[in-house]
């Protein structure tokens, strides 16, 4: 398929991308927002792509979309294995509205976050709402944890819970949390001491669907609190306890056969806190070497189309397109 168009889909909570490829040429890529809380990243991705097929007829300088529906192509998602199902539904739905010759296929986001990187053998460890980590040796790849929620650990998402369990056992008790107080009025709830039921009771009445959403909010107003000088000893307890036990996870995952490997820190959680990412790099074995500047769409892209024996990708002079108002360049 030296002619095919490998199209690579990752997703997550803030924006969608899509990236094209043909040989080992990049042809186009395009990023969307995802601003609506209650638009799951696969529509964002609808988004992406439709941008992108515009894009890419022209830079082929074909037709939008009858003569750029001809091409075959190969459009590849980058998803976790509990969402494959649902992504692998997305893509089918965007090919066969627009593109009926085009194949599908699902690869792993921790593997195309690695191939994204240019890196051939190393170690992803991802910390977001979970914990999950993909080792990449030659043409081999394994993925360790990333089992979603209530079953997942060591996330973001624990340590939200472990710190309202913690507000919660001190309402109980007549007492409040100072760090509960100042990060109250960040989550439109009043700042007294039953505002902690409030924010509960508040949860409990939301769609399911929107509970881990809300407790992203929490976590991120908490971070940006503490990173700005309001310390709290038992959250800082919590985050050190969660910090270890994500080490755990990663000297479990890669054994002794895979600990020499270099290591890429990603996920929303690591990346959104600095002090979270100091305490997880005290308690690993190794370095984490990998630059984190990742295209996790051209990493999907790159598997489809059998990389690394298809050799080094060259980036195609025109401008990537960038949808919305998002204004940073894709691959900057």
């Amino acid at each position: 398929m030296h002619d095919a168009l490998y199209i690579g889909l990752a997703g997550d909570e803030r924006c969608s991308s899509a990236v094209a490829l043909r040989g080992n040429q990049i042809l186009a890529r395009v990023r969307a927002p995802n601003r609506n809380v209650n638009t799951s990243a696969w529509d964002a991705a609808a988004l992406a792509i439709d941008g992108l097929l515009r894009q890419l007829g022209n830079s082929l300088g074909i037709g939008y979309p009858t003569e750029l529906a001809a091409q075959t192509a190969m459009l590849a998602f980058a998803s976790s294995r509990l969402r494959s199902s649902v992504a692998k539904s997305c893509v089918i739905s965007l090919s066969s509205t627009g593109w009926p010759s085009s194949k599908v296929i699902i690869v792993d986001d921790l593997n195309a976050t690695l191939a994204g990187t240019d890196v051939n053998e190393g170690v992803c460890l991802s910390v977001g709402d979970d914990v999950a980590v993909g080792v990449r040796h030659a043409h081999f790849f394994r993925r360790f944890g990333g089992w979603g929620i209530p079953f997942g650990q060591g996330g973001g998402i624990q340590v939200a819970t472990r710190f309202v369990r913690h507000v919660l056992t001190l309402a109980d008790r007549g007492e409040s949390n100072p760090l509960w107080d100042l990060v109250a009025s960040q989550l439109n709830t009043a700042g007294s001491d039953s505002s902690i039921w409030d924010w509960v009771y508040r949860l409990d009445a939301s769609a399911r669907g929107n509970s881990q959403f809300e407790l992203r909010c929490l976590l991120s107003a908490i971070v940006a609190t503490t990173e700005g000088g309001h310390s709290d000893p038992i959250f800082t307890e919590i985050f050190d306890e969660v910090a270890r036990h994500v080490g755990r996870l990663y000297t479990l995952a890669v054994g002794d056969e895979f600990r020499n490997l270099p290591v890429l820190l990603d996920g929303w959680f690591l990346r959104s806190s600095r002090l979270f990412e100091e305490a997880v790099r005290s308690h690993l074995s190794c370095e984490a070497s990998i630059s984190r500047e990742v295209d996790v769409a051209e990493g999907a892209a790159l598997l489809a189309s059998g990389w690394p024996s298809t050799g080094p990708r060259i980036h195609s002079e025109s401008k990537p397109l960038v949808l919305g108002l998002v204004t940073e360049d894709p691959s900057a």
